[in-house]
């Protein structure tokens, strides 16, 4: 779970992903992003248009996103289009102070469209019910495994997309309860109670406050888990 919070950090930006323009126009090299750079309007659009790997990986994951986009049911969609908009959402608080340093921007960028192309594109609709399993959205993964007599070790991880301005780390083991598309577990993270639950083909996430006690002390600052996440494989 460390691994995956390390790898957001290193990834830390977002790329341009306004779909469904027809005829785009090529950027810099003669790319193709995925939309056209005549009416490229914000910062991130203009840089992704500067740079052909920036554009070709736009590209990607704009085509990782439509693919994943099929695979899903109608539900699930929904939800994986408010993902995506939480990913383009972070971009630009991930561009360095002097968007002129191409070097800069290049490293900031380039990773976090990389890792979201590949995430995008791991995403499958789980073959059966439960929630053993391996899931992520935008800005965290889950991890469940089964920790044998009608239990599971839970892992979460979270940080904010595009600057990873918090982070959030919580694990525990929890008795499964219900069956099926119905199964939950719930587990207490620093009194904290985290309830991960199977929602058709989703995964969702719960957090609830105690009575009294602090703000989410497995979290930075303003740091939440609370959300949907999307199957990838384990």
């Amino acid at each position: 779970m460390r691994a995956w919070i390390s790898a957001s950090l290193v990834a830390i930006a977002c790329g341009a992903l306004t779909l469904g323009v027809a005829g785009p126009v090529a950027g810099q090299g003669g790319v193709q992003p995925s939309f056209d750079c005549r009416q490229a309007g914000s910062a991130v659009e203009r840089l992704i248009c500067a740079d052909p790997r920036l554009a070709a990986a736009d590209r990607a994951v704009a085509d990782a996103y439509a693919a994943a986009l099929r695979r899903f049911d109608t539900a699930a969609r929904t939800e994986l289009q408010k993902d995506q908009r939480w990913f383009n959402a972070g971009r630009a608080a991930s561009l360095p102070r002097n968007t002129n340093d191409r070097v800069a921007v290049l490293q900031t960028l380039l990773p976090y469209m990389v890792s979201r192309s590949n995430t995008l594109g791991q995403m499958t609709p789980p073959p059966g019910p439960g929630l053993i399993g391996r899931w992520q959205s935008a800005a965290g993964e889950v991890v469940i495994r089964s920790a044998g007599s009608g239990r599971v070790a839970v892992a979460v991880s979270a940080a904010a997309p595009g600057n990873a301005r918090w982070l959030c780390e919580a694990s525990g083991q929890a008795a499964l309860t219900g069956t099926g598309m119905a199964q939950q577990a719930a587990f207490i993270a620093n009194g904290w109670r985290i309830t991960v639950r199977r929602e058709g083909q989703l995964l969702r996430v719960t957090e609830t406050q105690p009575a009294a006690g602090p703000a989410r002390p497995y979290c930075g600052a303003n740091g939440f888990v609370e959300g949907v996440y999307f199957p990838v494989p384990l």
